[in-house]
């Protein structure tokens, strides 16, 4: 983009090569910038067994939100049968479904394990209540190879081997590929059934070629007046062009106060998400459903958000810092004369010219 700017508009190689310099550091310093809206997050180890009495208490006394990420802690330490199974009826209690299933599936696959051949009827219940709440919904259609997403998470590429299993209600199918138009779709899925779509993409139109604009020849210096300048009329910057940099340059100063506005968001959200407890415990983690209790997604979302905001803003700002340093550097050289002249001083003819 920037190779692109610098040869349409300023013709000189010297301008562009510190053009190019400029706008490889300030396109360096975005790619920084969007790294530090990583979020980092770490588990805090724990005794598999503190957790699961601590998460059966608080499942007793109603409180199965807040139960939830101590079972996922200890299932986190420890895959066994048990943790499985106490994560997934947790996440049952709490409607969620898909997960719910993955867990008590894994649960009862193992062979026999004394816990879980005591509460095996009841996980087993459990699991036929979590999927009669949960349906498929079978995705075909072409191109071959086009990106298929569910609900915001993809699941594949046309063909897709499997249907892909659902929460009833309606599902979100978005299929895209390159060359062709993105199609959204809204599939109604029933607990326990499977739904059909087929989605075929249209091929956008290919884009319409500018047409080349011709060479002016060259201007001959032998039929140049004798004593008069030649000019570089297609280096000569129009007057709009500095006060539009200026007005570029403003928009990038905005950008980049926009990208300080979202970090410092971003920053706030991930504190408040990172210190949020009940009980003296911290219950938002990302590996959750939900990110959560309320309001762990919603503080996670804000700053997913506010990240976005942010990059947004420093790439924009960085782009605008580019077009208007060209700009200035483009009306700053103006249209200067070759100087090319031929005195005459008796018989001695001298030429003097300035590159």
């Amino acid at each position: 983009m920037t190779h692109w700017l610098v040869n349409s508009w300023c013709g000189s190689d010297r301008a562009g090569a510190r053009v190019s310099f400029v706008a490889s550091v300030l396109l360096g310093a975005v790619l920084f910038l969007g790294g530090l809206g990583s979020y980092a997050w770490a588990a805090e180890p724990a005794d598999v067994e503190h957790l699961i009495r601590r998460g059966v208490e608080l499942r007793h006394r109603g409180q199965d939100q807040a139960a939830l990420p101590l079972f996922q802690r200890a299932y986190d330490l420890d895959q066994t049968p048990r943790t499985a199974a106490q994560l997934g009826l947790a996440e049952a209690a709490l409607g969620y479904w898909l997960a719910a299933e993955k867990h008590l599936e894994q649960a009862l696959a193992s062979g026999h394990h004394p816990w879980i051949d005591r509460n095996r009827p009841l996980i087993q219940q459990t699991l036929k209540d979590v999927q009669s709440a949960i349906g498929e919904v079978e995705i075909t259609g072409s191109p071959a190879g086009a990106e298929v997403v569910v609900n915001g998470r993809p699941v594949g590429r046309l063909p897709l081997p499997t249907s892909i299993r659902v929460v009833d209600g309606v599902a979100n199918v978005s299929v895209k590929a390159a060359g062709y138009s993105e199609n959204l779709s809204a599939v109604k899925v029933a607990g326990g059934r499977k739904a059909q779509v087929s989605i075929v993409l249209a091929r956008l139109a290919p884009p319409i070629a500018a047409p080349k604009r011709a060479k002016r020849p060259a201007a001959s210096l032998a039929n140049a007046p004798i004593g008069s300048p030649t000019t570089n009329e297609d280096a000569a910057a129009p007057a709009w062009v500095r006060p539009a940099s200026w007005v570029v340059a403003g928009l990038a100063a905005a950008g980049a106060g926009v990208a300080l506005y979202g970090f410092g968001n971003m920053w706030r959200y991930q504190g408040q998400f990172d210190d949020k407890t009940i009980n003296g415990i911290k219950v938002c983690d990302t590996k959750l459903d939900g990110r959560g209790p309320a309001p762990c997604g919603e503080l996670y979302k804000q700053g997913l958000d506010s990240q976005r905001l942010a990059l947004i803003g420093a790439q924009a700002g960085a782009l605008l810092a580019v077009t208007a340093l060209v700009g200035f550097l483009w009306s700053s050289s103006g249209a200067e004369p070759d100087r090319v002249a031929f005195d005459t001083d008796g018989s001695t003819l001298s030429l003097r010219t300035r590159f």
